[in-house]
């Protein structure tokens, strides 16, 4: 989700690509902890 103060600078400047490009999410750019539970959270799955 879009933070409102983001959404209201693309809604002023929309022909800025900036805030429109979305970076695929890598692990150096998630936190640790994000990323271990994102793990916990399939290996739970896979386990059920």
């Amino acid at each position: 989700m879009l933070s409102p103060l983001r959404l209201q600078s693309i809604l002023k400047n929309p022909k800025s690509k900036k805030h429109t490009r979305r970076l695929p999410p890598t692990p150096q750019a998630m936190p640790k902890g994000d990323r271990s539970g994102l793990q916990a959270r399939k290996s739970c799955r896979l386990g059920e």
